[in-house]
């Protein structure tokens, strides 16, 4: 019996190893579909920084200029409050942004730019 343990064990691990290459290719296939279509759904966009409200909007760079969407670019501001709420330093800047250009309002957009890869 023992003289079959390790051939059988090689028969074994001959086929974990062909499922997972099998496996692996057909995950890469459906990857590679997936992207591919998700290229095809590709436009080009331009972000409209909404300073005071702390968010952007998503439009068409060309056509009618339409809204395709709204990004909360703060999406932490709870915890980013707490934190400069917490360093008087942090938060005198703050204090003096917001009255001088802010106008009273508070600054959370500024200088957008994005990426080719997001």
């Amino acid at each position: 019996m023992s003289a079959l343990r390790p051939r059988h064990l090689c028969t074994l691990a001959a086929a974990v190893a062909l499922t997972f290459t099998l496996g692996g290719t057909a995950t890469a296939a459906s990857a590679q579909a997936t992207a591919q279509a998700a290229a095809a759904d590709l436009r080009e966009v331009m972000f409209v920084g909404n300073n005071w409200d702390g968010t952007a909007d998503v439009i068409q760079s060309t056509g009618d200029f339409a809204k395709v969407g709204r990004i909360n670019v703060v999406p932490d501001k709870d915890a980013r409050m707490a934190e400069i709420n917490a360093d008087p330093i942090k938060w005198i800047y703050f204090l003096a942004i917001r009255n001088g250009v802010g106008e009273g309002h508070d600054q959370f957009v500024d200088d957008m730019y994005s990426t080719p890869d997001g």
